[in-house]
């Protein structure tokens, strides 16, 4: 554990949390000992795909939430940490999935019950957001008319989570 007092750790906090930070600055702080560095490397928008990769397999809760909650990070990465064995995991996503609504799909028809009602809830929340003029990505908007025709004509989908 660190002290209040120790720089080494604070410095290394914030240059892997900074967007301006090279890859090859992420990729070390990737593997740093401390997981809140590992973590503040899985939030940063600037990290490359193949350190998020990495990071998605951390054996940190924290770090893994991160990764699937960053924006940068690609959905076949959101996908799989969709499929991790920790339910915190999951309810991360299902609470701040950034945009990406295969994801919210997926943890929709999560195992867990109290995963696949925040999923839902978060669906929800960017729906009323969308009605009430406020902006959401083209991308999520279109899963959001999607998602909208499948749940009124009934289909249903090829997946599961658990």
């Amino acid at each position: 554990m660190y002290s209040c007092t120790d720089n080494s750790f604070f410095q290394s906090y914030v240059q892997a949390g900074d967007p301006q930070a090279t890859s090859e600055v992420l990729k070390a702080f990737a593997n740093h000992e401390d997981y809140r560095v590992r973590r503040r490397v899985a939030e940063n928008i600037a990290t490359p795909v193949r350190v998020l990769v990495a990071l998605a397999k951390d054996p940190e809760v924290e770090v893994r939430i991160a990764v699937g909650t960053n924006v940068s990070t690609p959905a076949y990465i959101q996908l799989r940490l969709c499929f991790d064995q920790d339910l915190s995991v999951r309810l991360g996503l299902a609470q701040e999935a950034p945009a990406v609504g295969m994801i919210l799909d997926m943890l929709i028809d999560d195992d867990n019950a109290w995963i696949a009602n925040q999923a839902k809830r978060t669906i929800q929340m960017f729906e009323n957001n969308c009605s009430t003029g406020q902006t959401a990505s083209a991308d999520f908007s279109r899963y959001l008319t999607q998602f909208r025709r499948q749940r009124s004509s009934g289909e249903t989908r090829v997946h599961g989570s658990g």
